[in-house]
């Protein structure tokens, strides 16, 4: 089955959710994000990270891989919230990114 890459920077991160859609603590490489700066997302009153343009920043976050069906299911604990981007981080690789339109400056 192809492997795809994924930037994790947020709850994607976090032990429970880790183990929930990869099995485990994802293991991967860490890589960063330019132009992007953290941000958080309401949904229904409770603010999750996100990540928007900006000039000038950096987003540091985890590189790892991932099979097509474990990434549906990400697609699917994210919701219609984030939108699945294709990013190039700086160490050149091109990697899937959860990234909101709803969010605010943290």
């Amino acid at each position: 089955m192809a492997k795809e890459k994924l930037f994790i920077y947020g709850t994607l991160k976090d032990r429970g959710v880790g183990k929930a859609l990869f099995g485990g603590q994802p293991h991967g490489t860490p890589d960063a994000l330019e132009g992007f700066t953290k941000t958080v997302t309401d949904i229904l009153g409770v603010e999750y990270p996100n990540i928007a343009p900006q000039e000038g920043s950096v987003v540091e976050g985890q590189l790892i891989e991932v099979d097509e069906e474990t990434l549906r299911h990400v697609d699917a604990y994210e919701t219609s919230a984030y939108g699945r981007r294709m990013v190039t981080l700086k160490s050149g690789a091109q990697a899937w990114a959860y990234v909101s339109d709803r969010q605010s400056a943290l």
